[in-house]
């Protein structure tokens, strides 16, 4: 799939070895895609290293570019739709994770926290079957689907239609 913006998933060790795994799809499907494994600041060191030496944001005649934004709730964070209509963002960081292990990595990588912060419009439900306190509360590829559309008027279909594709191979095997 050709975009424009990097996604940068940051998975939870446990995450990796789940059947699921849809950040496995991502890296499959994206074509500006990287991982890195881990839950503490120096699993991610390589990557803070690389932002350190970015700036967070750069000016143009058109509109403001962030460099880099993660994709979390937090209290700071806005709409990516509301965003993508005054910023390009260049780099999009994603959490893969149970929502508890998501919070407990958000905690130990204060350097996320100095990011421009998104998120996802409410409304839109999740396909994934799993465990989750709302149906809001989506895969990391559906938040990656709807993030891409959201911030550059990708269609997500073609995402989740793989994502139903795994389900389904995976009801099929068990």
């Amino acid at each position: 799939m050709s975009h424009r913006i990097e996604v940068v998933v940051l998975q939870h060790p446990a995450e990796r070895r789940a059947a699921k795994n849809t950040a496995r799809l991502l890296g499959l499907s994206l074509q500006r895609y990287r991982c890195y494994c881990g839950e503490s600041a120096a699993d991610f060191a390589e990557l803070q290293q690389e932002l350190q030496q970015q700036p967070l944001s750069t000016e143009s005649s058109a509109n403001q570019h962030l460099t880099t934004a993660v994709l979390y709730p937090s209290a700071t964070a806005q709409a990516t739709h509301t965003l993508a209509q005054t910023h390009a963002i260049k780099r999009l960081i994603l959490l893969d994770a149970t929502w508890r292990k998501a919070y407990k990595m958000w905690q130990l990588n204060p350097w996320l926290q100095q990011l421009p912060a998104l998120t996802l419009a409410a409304g839109r439900t999740s396909a994934y079957p799993r465990k989750a306190a709302h149906a809001q509360q989506l895969s990391t590829l559906e938040a990656c689907a709807y993030a891409l559309h959201d911030l550059e008027q990708l269609a997500p279909e073609p995402l989740l239609a793989l994502q139903r594709q795994r389900m389904q191979a995976l009801v099929k095997t068990e």
